[in-house]
């Protein structure tokens, strides 16, 4: 499995270590939020729709970044990310999960075991980021 080799580990380590900015960005959304559903302040609104926006960034690309890294080392699945470069990453990882099912079962289930850590992540994430708000406000 490439996530246990040394350069998959590498980008299982990027992937966590880029969530670190995301809890903060998202926290950060959250308290804004807070203050404007408190005192309806146009600039608390402002600054939760622009940090919202800027950990939607955040999120996507890191989980571009770790589906590019976690796979580099197929010359197939390489080949078949590139060709579907230009769609949406939803819909990229769409295609690219029922081409690698269809030829590739084992690196389906790495790829399996990647989306499972993009997601549980993900979900730690925003669990995270209500839990500091929420602690903020006890």
């Amino acid at each position: 499995m490439h996530l246990l080799t040394a350069n998959g580990r590498k980008a299982l380590l990027e992937f966590l270590r880029n969530l670190t900015p995301q809890v903060l960005l998202l926290s950060c959304a959250l308290y804004f939020y807070v203050q404007w559903s408190a005192k309806q302040g146009y600039w608390s609104f402002a600054l939760f729709l622009g940090l919202t926006g800027l950990a939607i960034m955040a999120a996507f690309a890191n989980m571009d970044s770790f589906l590019s890294s976690a796979f580099s080392q197929s010359d197939w699945v390489a080949q078949q990310r590139d060709e579907l470069a230009e769609k949406g990453l939803i819909r990229r990882i769409w295609r690219l999960m029922t081409l690698i099912a269809k030829h590739k079962p084992v690196t389906f289930i790495e790829l399996l075991v990647a989306l499972i850590v993009i997601y549980g992540a993900s979900a730690t994430l925003l669990v995270t980021a209500v839990a500091t708000v929420k602690r903020m406000y006890s």
